[in-house]
């Protein structure tokens, strides 16, 4: 049901695009929640993190 951005189906690229054009300047929370015995949640943590650096920051105006 939960899952780190980027293996969900929530397109937060065009979620982010929209929050550039509006030009946000607050903060952004990102949650995921998952098992922590099937999904190690350091693991997992820097998975979202590569997502966001590779994904959301490059995108910046």
């Amino acid at each position: 049901m939960f899952t780190v951005p980027g293996d969900g189906c929530i397109d937060f690229v065009e979620a982010y695009h929209t929050l550039l054009e509006i030009h946000y300047k607050g903060w952004i929370v990102v949650e995921a929640e998952q098992d922590p015995s099937v999904a190690h949640p350091l693991e997992y943590a820097l998975i979202a993190r590569k997502y966001i650096n590779d994904r959301l920051l490059l995108v910046q105006d």
